[in-house]
């Protein structure tokens, strides 16, 4: 498999590998579970550093799935 673009899911320390999975099959709703690309790994950094980030380098959650489902929109 061609992972040029993203990283493989199972190289991920655990758990991360397991919300990764989670993140992309119920979150982005993408049918590549082995492969994390760098929009999960901005979802997955706000889970994981949101309480060291500051205020203004946060991610907008709900404009961050509003991006997801004008893209599952568009793909559909």
């Amino acid at each position: 498999m061609d992972d040029k673009n993203g990283v493989r899911r199972e190289s991920l320390p655990y758990p991360w590998n397991e919300i990764s999975y989670h993140l992309i099959k119920y979150i982005s709703c993408e049918g590549r579970y082995s492969v994390v690309y760098g929009y999960h790994f901005r979802l997955l950094q706000e889970l994981r550093f949101a309480a060291e980030t500051p205020p203004q380098n946060r991610l907008s959650i709900p404009y961050f799935l509003l991006q997801l489902v004008i893209d599952m929109n568009i793909k559909v």
